[in-house]
């Protein structure tokens, strides 16, 4: 009978240390997919993927913003007298504007360029496919 008793007592050990280690390792995978969760949201993962391409959709955004000001700003506001004639030619502040985004465009694409270009030189050129930071984490794991 005791044999029976001591043998049910190591079962009950053994149990509990199991359930133990399930616990413990459901924390630690929490605790990871916390983390991945995180990174996945963070707009920097995506724009140190893809410099360019965030670059080429920010530079494009911007460039339709300042355009659609420009545009309103230009149309005659509607306490204006409407017997004056239509004037062919730009105002002298939309043609600074216009050459002023023009030249922060080609600014910010140049910078993004060459911040491309060194960061390949620096790092190397891998062969194969590139992976993100968050690929590679996660194939370390």
């Amino acid at each position: 009978m005791s044999s029976l008793k001591g043998q049910a007592e190591t079962n009950a050990d053994q149990i509990i240390e199991r359930m133990r280690m399930v616990r413990m390792s459901g924390k630690a995978h929490a605790i990871d997919l916390q983390g991945k969760a995180k990174r996945l949201v963070d707009w920097k993962e995506y724009v140190k993927a893809k410099p360019i391409l965030s670059v080429a959709s920010v530079s494009l955004l911007g460039f339709g913003l300042v355009r659609s000001l420009i545009l309103a700003a230009s149309k005659p506001s509607p306490s204006s007298s409407t017997n004056q004639p239509i004037r062919s030619g730009t105002s002298p502040l939309k043609t600074t504007l216009s050459s002023s985004v023009a030249n922060l465009a080609i600014t910010v694409v140049t910078n993004a360029v060459k911040a491309y270009v060194a960061n390949l030189m620096q790092n190397g050129i891998t062969k194969g496919n590139l992976h993100d930071r968050f690929q590679q984490e996660s194939s370390k794991d």
